[in-house]
């Protein structure tokens, strides 16, 4: 949702909607009341105080501490996600590379820690890079224009499937249609909903298991689950939490042949500093 600080002179022209219209900020407190997660689409990017300005902003008008953002139009810079970490956010979804047409990028299946080039080490937030978004499929940036349900499910479904096939995870980009202009833009289709219910109904089907949280959820989980070392040793796992976080609610998949499906989900006491060698003999 769109939060650009009063204060601040943007370079974007006003947006078609502010968090802060009545029916809009309406629509955001009923969401965040029933346990979705609302979070702002920046316009800031540029310096710190415009970024941290915009989530303040965010946080005054809705009353919610945002996890995360993805900017609008994906305007960043070098030191851009160093800004978002500063600001508290945990994630962001705006790199992708500006595709044109579906395409699985490096590193993208899972999400990563960005590096600060300057500093050596990880920014200090997750990025869920664009796995696949909305028009993308649809063909609305250049790319065989006006495309069907059929052909956008098709589409998004090449990496669905590149996506399960390496054990990764399923980004969806997907903007809402009921505050939005994008259905005056001459060639855009009206299947948003179909296609991505589609897609959805696709990974369901193929994916053999599959866990749908909010992305600070999947934030918070990734930050834990970095801590946990896990080590095979002939036919026993060798599982320790190196970090001084508690992990002891952390599912582990790990692969044993004699399991149906060549995996078992191990639930273990893992707490900081404490290491544990877990038998998968079956």
């Amino acid at each position: 949702m769109f939060s650009p600080s009063p204060e601040e002179d943007y370079w974007l022209e006003q947006p078609a909607y502010l968090v802060s219209d009545p029916p809009v900020l309406a629509a955001a407190r009923e969401l965040a009341a029933r346990g979705w997660e609302i979070a702002p689409h920046e316009l800031g990017f540029r310096g710190p105080a415009e970024v941290a300005a915009e989530v303040s902003h965010f946080t005054e008008v809705t009353g919610v501490i945002p996890p995360g953002t993805r900017n609008h139009y994906l305007k960043h810079t070098a030191d851009s996600l160093s800004y978002k970490a500063a600001a508290g956010l945990v994630y962001d979804s705006t790199w992708y590379a500006e595709q044109v047409q579906s395409s699985l990028l490096c590193g993208t299946v899972l999400p990563y820690a960005p590096l600060d080039a300057s500093a050596g080490e990880p920014v200090g937030l997750w990025e869920f890079s664009f796995v696949v978004e909305d028009g993308i499929v649809m063909g609305c940036y250049g790319v065989d224009s006006g495309r069907t349900t059929e052909g956008a499910v098709a589409d998004g479904a090449r990496i669905v499937d590149a996506s399960m096939s390496l054990n990764g995870y399923i980004c969806l980009n997907w903007h809402q249609r009921t505050f939005d202009r994008m259905s005056v833009y001459e060639g855009a289709p009206e299947n948003w909903v179909g296609a991505y219910r589609g897609l959805i109904e696709h990974f369901q089907r193929h994916a053999p298991d599959w866990w749908s949280p909010l992305p600070g959820e999947l934030a918070d989980f990734w930050s834990r689950r970095q801590g946990v070392e896990i080590e095979s040793i002939g036919r026993r796992v060798s599982v320790r939490n190196g970090r001084q976080r508690d992990a002891s609610d952390l599912v582990l998949c790990i692969h044993d042949p004699q399991a149906p499906g060549g995996r078992r989900l191990v639930s273990v006491p893992v707490t900081a500093g404490e290491t544990l060698a877990v038998d998968v003999e079956g």
